[in-house]
C-alpha cells in the first residue's frame, strides 16, 4: 500500500509539471505569435536587416522557439513518466487483487476445512452410535446364543434322564437332532394329550443331573452309542440329476421347512456339519443372511444350494455354502454365489471373504473362477478333523 501511494504522489506531480510546461507552452506561443507579428511589420515598413532594432526582435523569436521546443521536449519527457507511473500502479492494483483473491481463497477453504471438519465429527459419531449398536447387537446376540445353548443342554440332559444310560438312540442324526433342537414340526394336539396321559399314569422318576461330572458322563455314554451306531447308520441318498433346461431358478430365504433339505446336503458336503440348532441361530441373528437355490421342474421344488453369510463394517463374510452333490459341476454354484455378491454389493458390502479348507479345492477353484485371491493361511483353524483354513478375498466394486 505504501509503495503505491508513493507512485500516486509522483504521478500527481509529474502530471501538475505537464500541466505547468504546457501552460508556460501556450504563453511562449502567443508570445512568439506577438514577435512574429512585429518582424512581419518591420518588413512592411522596410526596417533594414542589418539593423539593432531588427537583430534584437529576431534573436527573441529565436529563443522563444528553442525554449517552446525545450517545453515541448520536456512535456513528452513528463508524459512517458507519468504513463510508466500509471502502468507500475495497475500492476500493483493487480497484485493486490490477486491477493485479495488470495486472501478470500484461503477463507473459503478455511471455511470448507471448519465444513469438513464438523461434518468428520458428526460422522465420527455416526460411527461411534453405529458402532454402540453393532455391540449392543452382538451383546445380545451371545445371550441368544448362551440361552440356546443351555436350552440345548438341558433338553439333552432330560432327555438322556428320561431314556437312562443304557438306551440307544435309534440314528445318530435323529438323536443329536432331538438333544439339540428337536423337531421342526409341531406336534398333533391329540398326541400331546395322549402323552401326557400316559406320562401322569406312568409317574416315572426323572433322574436330575445336578453336576458337571454327571453332564461329562452323559456326553461319554452318547459318544458310545454313536460309534456303535455308526456302523448301522443309513447312507443319505440322492435322487438323480433333472436336465437344466427344463428346471425354473429363483432365489429366496430359507425357512424351517427348508431344513430337512439343507440338513441333508450340509450332512453330506461336510465332515463336521452344522446342526439342526445351529441354522436355527443363524435365523435370529440381525447381521446373518441366509438364501437358497429353488429349482422347480413344474411338478415339485426342490434345492440345489444355499447360502449363509454375514454384512459387517461392510465385508460380506460367507459362512456357509454348498450346493446339491447331484447338480455340481454345472455352474450351479458359480451362478448362485454370484448372485449373492450382488445382493451383497446392494446391501452396501465392499468386500467378500470366506474361509475354505486347504483339501477342499473344488470350493477354491470355485471362488477363484468369481476374482476371489488367496490372502492368507489360518493353521487348524478346523477343529474336528483339524486342517488349516485358506482366507480368500475379492474387492466388491461399486
Amino acid at each position: 500500500m505504501q509503495n503505491i501511494e508513493n507512485l500516486q504522489i509522483q504521478r500527481r506531480e509529474v502530471s501538475d509539471n505537464i500541466r505547468r510546461v504546457t501552460k508556460e507552452i501556450i504563453m511562449m506561443e502567443e508570445v512568439l505569435k506577438e514577435t512574429d507579428d512585429k518582424i512581419l511589420g518591420m518588413e512592411f515598413q522596410m526596417v533594414s536587416k542589418d539593423s539593432e532594432q531588427w537583430n534584437d526582435i529576431v534573436n527573441k523569436a529565436r529563443k522563444f522557439r528553442e525554449r517552446i521546443a525545450h517545453l515541448k521536449s520536456e512535456r513528452r519527457r513528463f508524459i512517458r513518466m507519468e504513463q510508466l507511473f500509471e502502468n507500475q500502479i495497475k500492476e500493483i492494483e493487480k497484485e493486490s487483487e490477486a491477493r485479495e483473491r488470495e486472501k478470500e481463497n484461503i477463507t473459503e477453504l478455511e471455511e470448507k476445512k471448519k465444513q469438513l471438519a464438523s461434518e468428520l465429527r458428526k460422522m465420527r459419531k455416526e460411527q461411534q452410535k453405529t458402532e454402540d449398536i453393532l455391540k449392543k447387537l452382538n451383546k445380545e446376540r451371545k445371550v441368544r446364543e448362551e440361552k440356546i445353548q443351555q436350552t440345548a443342554i438341558k433338553e439333552e440332559a432330560d432327555d438322556f434322564a428320561k431314556s437312562g444310560e443304557a438306551a440307544v438312540p435309534k440314528t445318530v442324526s435323529e438323536e443329536i437332532e432331538d438333544v439339540l433342537a428337536g423337531d421342526i414340526k409341531e406336534p398333533d394336539k391329540a398326541e400331546v394329550s395322549e402323552k401326557e396321559t400316559e406320562s401322569e399314569k406312568e409317574e416315572a422318576p426323572r433322574r436330575k443331573l445336578k453336576t458337571l461330572k454327571d453332564l461329562a458322563k452323559m456326553y461319554k455314554t452318547i459318544d458310545k452309542q454313536e460309534k456303535e451306531s455308526k456302523e448301522s447308520e443309513e447312507e443319505i441318498t440322492f435322487p438323480p440329476p433333472k436336465p437344466l433346461d427344463k428346471l425354473k431358478f429363483s432365489i429366496n430365504k430359507f425357512t424351517t421347512s427348508d431344513l430337512k433339505e439343507i440338513i441333508d446336503i450340509e450332512t453330506f458336503s461336510f465332515p463336521r456339519p452344522w446342526r439342526r440348532y445351529m441354522f436355527y441361530k443363524e435365523m435370529e441373528i440381525p447381521v446373518s443372511k441366509h438364501y437358497v437355490f429353488r429349482a422347480n421342474d413344474g411338478i415339485s421344488k426342490f434345492i440345489t444350494a444355499y447360502c449363509i453369510y454375514w454384512i459387517t463394517n461392510k465385508v460380506m463374510d460367507i459362512k456357509n455354502f454348498a450346493v446339491h452333490p447331484s447338480y455340481r459341476l454345472w455352474g450351479i454354484g458359480e451362478k448362485f454365489l454370484k448372485a449373492m455378491i450382488n445382493k451383497a454389493k446392494a446391501s452396501g458390502a465392499v468386500k467378500a471373504k470366506v474361509i475354505i479348507r486347504k483339501s477342499n479345492t473344488a470350493a477354491q477353484e470355485l471362488v477363484k473362477k468369481l476374482n476371489f485371491r488367496r490372502v492368507e493361511v489360518k493353521g487348524e483353524y478346523f477343529g474336528f478333523v483339524k486342517e488349516d483354513g485358506i482366507v480368500m478375498e475379492r474387492e466388491i466394486k461399486r
